[in-house]
């Protein structure tokens, strides 16, 4: 069961019981003029017991909902690290194998052509995978960031269905297909 969902079954719960109990202390209030002296203490004891129950309901609806936030924030900043982990690695090993390479060129500066060609075009290939993996995490990074800004509203599709529809007619017709 997720966060939300948890802390919405919990409110639900503790709607129903403050509910239920101030339904009773309010049937009671109802016929107080039915009691006497003794049941008026009686209603008074049912009236204070209400409010201690709804206290406690409140206090532990409240206390969950911090415990389901910090879960929630804890597993954040797990995944955070992992993935800043998985990154760091991902990085490490092109970097440290066009160090390799680049060392080898220059402390061999009389290697033959075709070794050389071979190291360049290693540096190079991993060249193109850090930019691969910097692009990955620009993308992730925006997501996250963007995320905040993008709002969500109702798409009817058959609208945009048929206005391509009628885009691709109107490209068909004019190339005559």
């Amino acid at each position: 069961m997720d966060s939300e969902n948890k802390i919405s079954c919990h409110f639900k719960l503790y709607f129903w019981v403050v509910g239920f109990i101030w339904i009773l202390t309010l049937c009671f209030v109802g016929f107080q003029y039915k009691f006497l002296f003794s049941q008026k203490i009686l209603l008074l004891i049912m009236i204070c017991i209400s409010i201690v129950i709804s206290t406690i309901a409140y206090v532990t609806t409240k206390k969950l909902l911090m415990d389901i936030i910090l879960e929630h924030n804890r597993e954040r900043i797990r995944i955070k690290k992992r993935l800043t982990n998985d990154i760091n690695h991902e990085l490490k090993t092109p970097v440290a194998s066009m160090q390799v390479c680049l060392e080898t060129l220059l402390s061999n500066m009389n290697l033959d052509d075709e070794k050389r060609q071979g190291m360049l075009e290693r540096c190079y290939s991993h060249n193109q995978r850090l930019i691969k993996l910097l692009a990955a995490v620009s993308l992730l990074t925006r997501l996250e960031d963007g995320s905040k800004f993008i709002t969500k509203e109702p798409v009817l599709i058959n609208t945009i269905i048929n206005d391509f529809g009628r885009r691709i007619k109107d490209y068909a017709q004019e190339r005559k297909i």
